[in-house]
């Protein structure tokens, strides 16, 4: 699975990348393959 993230009329800060992963992470017990 590819997901892809754009911020539009700003640029992305650390703390909206970070969010976004630990909420990825929690999708990992609903996907077969590891997500990066």
């Amino acid at each position: 699975m590819k997901i892809s993230v754009t911020f539009r009329n700003r640029e992305g800060e650390n703390w909206h990348k970070d969010y976004i992963d630990q909420k990825l992470k929690k999708l990992e017990k609903y996907i077969d393959t590891p997500v990066e």
